[in-house]
């Protein structure tokens, strides 16, 4: 039997466990898959532990998609270019990391490609689903500028440092502070790839205080709630909106096809999860 997991701290929401299992079922496959939840100061002695202990591979999420590169034998082109791992294959002994959210933010955004090439773009975070959506935007969909709108204004910093030679405007801005609300009206497109409003913390959200426009297109990769705090609130002034959704399962669809060699149906999964 193939054992694989997702790792994170927490990661009791993801619905990676039960999209895989039933991919794994569809196709007839003797694998398993599991949540591990891992505290961050003991992340090198875990990963260890699941390389000694035979797990086929394994998916990264919050807080670790970046800390786990030193870990690694070996990044894909992909993950280098971003500096973040989501998807990690294990074979002969050594570990390589991939960065799948490239190709499932890339599907998730595709629809409003005509608006980002003519906006500014907020981004909110900093961290390694910010890094692949960054990548995304700079290399696929190119917009006049991107603000990156962070709790710790060196974060924000790192990350448009790593991005200076995409071509496309970065600026670094902190989510705290007093012309936040002019700042997110300058921006045709919002994004939010923190954990903020995730499952169990339904009520919170990123832009607390932010009133949107009609004119605003607003998306949140965070998919557990199906609509958060932040959607309903521009829902609610008029904006389009976009959950994480669909992020969720072409990430997931590509790893499944890093481990195994086999298409996932994603149609046929969100069927079974009870997913419209």
């Amino acid at each position: 039997m193939q054992r694989y997991a997702i790792i994170g701290h927490p990661v009791s929401h993801s619905d990676s466990p039960q999209l895989h299992n039933a991919a794994f079922a569809a196709h007839g496959l003797d694998c398993t898959y599991e949540a591990i939840d891992i505290d961050p100061a003991e992340l090198a002695e875990r990963i260890a532990e699941l390389k000694s202990s035979g797990f086929a591979g394994f998916n990264v999420t919050i807080p670790h998609k970046e800390t786990i590169i030193p870990l690694l034998n070996r990044l894909d082109e992909g993950a280098r270019a971003v500096g973040a791992v989501n998807t990690v294959v294990h074979r002969d002994g050594v570990l390589v990391g991939f960065n799948t959210d490239i190709q499932g933010f890339q599907t998730l955004i595709a629809p409003y490609a005509q608006s980002i090439s003519t906006s500014v773009v907020a981004l909110l975070g900093a961290g390694g689903a910010a890094r692949a959506a960054l990548h995304v935007l700079t290399t696929a969909f190119p917009p006049k500028r991107v603000l990156i709108l962070n709790r710790t204004i060196e974060r924000a910093e790192n990350l448009a440092s790593a991005f200076s030679t995409s071509g496309t405007p970065i600026v670094p801005e902190s989510l705290f502070q007093d012309g936040l609300q002019d700042l997110i009206k300058t921006s045709t497109v919002i994004i939010n790839t923190t954990s903020v409003g995730m499952k169990p913390y339904t009520d919170a959200s990123p832009l607390e205080d932010v009133k949107f426009q009609k004119n605003q297109v607003v998306i949140d990769l965070v998919y557990t709630p199906r609509e958060t705090a932040l959607l309903k609130s521009a829902r609610n002034a008029g904006a389009t909106v976009a959950g994480g959704l669909e992020m969720f399962f072409n990430q997931a669809a590509e790893s499944f096809r890093l481990w195994t060699g086999k298409e996932m149906d994603v149609k046929k999964m969100k069927e079974m999860m009870e997913i419209g």
